[in-house]
């Protein structure tokens, strides 16, 4: 038998601004992006 392998997780993190006349937010966007092609994102809004 060959052993298997698990998925390898990339760990990311972006900081998103968003400027417009009514409002001044920024968000933080982390997650995960596995070498399977799967992908985990969570949005933490400020």
């Amino acid at each position: 038998m060959l052993p298997t392998i698990p998925p390898v997780p990339i760990d990311i993190m972006a900081n998103l601004h968003t400027l417009s006349n009514n409002s001044n937010s920024s968000s933080l966007k982390v997650g995960q992006v596995y070498d399977n092609g799967d992908v985990h994102l969570n949005i933490l809004r400020k």
